[in-house]
């Protein structure tokens, strides 16, 4: 599988077509908007890491849905690493978050 690196921004853009895997700093407080691409029965997986700052914030389109319907928090330590994965239905990502791997 290719790794594709987000670019990071006010929102951040996912195009499941060029890679279901992938990587992103945040610079700033995000919003990963919803993917483009979806496919029904695909796993999508996202390393989401805090710059050399930290305390940066995530929120997501209203594509990402997650237990209990609450959006997870990541972690604000600088440099810390959270890894987001996804199961589509083709037009919502079934999330979950494992947090806080330390560089």
């Amino acid at each position: 599988e290719t790794t594709q690196t987000l670019t990071d921004g006010v929102n951040i853009a996912w195009n499941l077509d060029s890679g279901g895997f992938a990587t992103v700093t945040l610079a700033g407080n995000r919003t990963l908007d919803n993917p483009t691409n979806m496919r029904n029965g695909a796993s999508y997986v996202i390393i989401v890491k805090q710059d050399a700052t930290g305390s940066r914030t995530l929120a997501y389109g209203n594509a990402y849905q997650w237990p209990g319907g609450t959006d997870p928090v990541l972690s604000t330590a600088v440099s810390a690493v959270d890894i987001l994965t996804f199961v589509s239905d083709g037009s919502v990502m079934y999330g979950n978050i494992l947090k806080a791997f330390a560089v």
